[in-house]
């Protein structure tokens, strides 16, 4: 299972951009909220932008799983069997990228919500993977990592913030029950839109 670590190197963007009202969602019901339960809260917002993100991208939950300050999320996106001289093996390399991204993004747009100057966005293992996948992608497309991880990051920022009641109604039903199958995951997002195009902006309280 995973827990949120801080990166070595943390992007300097803002996931502000541009003036809301204070975060009022559930981490902010209670003043005397304590640091553990942010932690744990912040943990299940990361699960449930992975969950999010993978059905924006049409690919099936497989579930996602909550435990104390820990979690882990499943899906049915799979390379296996394609070789890289297929085109989508190279799609399906694309949206597992997207998908890796949007535990940590999805974090660091809650913590700034919420006010919270915490750098524990994301877990190593995603880290990890991500570097690989990047780098495979920045040689066959022959462009630099550092500008394909800000492209797909960008990509990433914009889609979470377009479908944030979504990453928020999963993070809730995690804490609530502590894990949810492939299915829970799809009812709790059918509505929600699977192009960007079709996803509501912003408002200023909530996105």
């Amino acid at each position: 299972m995973s827990k949120l670590t801080p990166r070595q190197s943390c992007p300097s963007r803002s996931t502000s951009h541009e003036p809301e009202a204070p975060y009022v969602g559930p981490v902010m019901q209670n003043v005397a909220i304590n640091e553990d339960e942010i932690g744990r809260r912040a943990m299940a917002v990361h699960e449930a932008g992975h969950q999010v993100m993978a059905v924006a991208l049409s690919v099936t939950s497989k579930g996602v799983i909550l435990a104390g300050d820990r979690g882990r999320s499943f899906d049915a996106l799979s390379r296996h069997g394609l070789d890289p001289s297929e085109m989508r093996y190279w799609a399906l390399l694309r949206k597992e990228i997207q998908i890796l991204l949007a535990g940590e993004w999805a974090v660091r747009i809650f913590y700034d919500k919420i006010g919270d100057s915490s750098e524990a966005y994301g877990s190593e293992a995603d880290r990890t993977a991500l570097g690989y996948l990047v780098s495979e992608l920045s040689t066959q497309e022959e462009v630099p990592k550092y500008i394909l991880l800000q492209q797909h990051e960008d990509m990433v920022f914009a889609s979470l913030r377009a479908r944030w009641r979504y990453v928020e109604r999963v993070a809730d039903s995690l804490l609530t029950l502590g894990s949810l199958t492939g299915y829970d995951v799809e009812e709790l997002l059918l509505e929600m839109p699977k192009r960007d195009s079709d996803a509501p902006r912003a408002t200023s309280a909530r996105i």
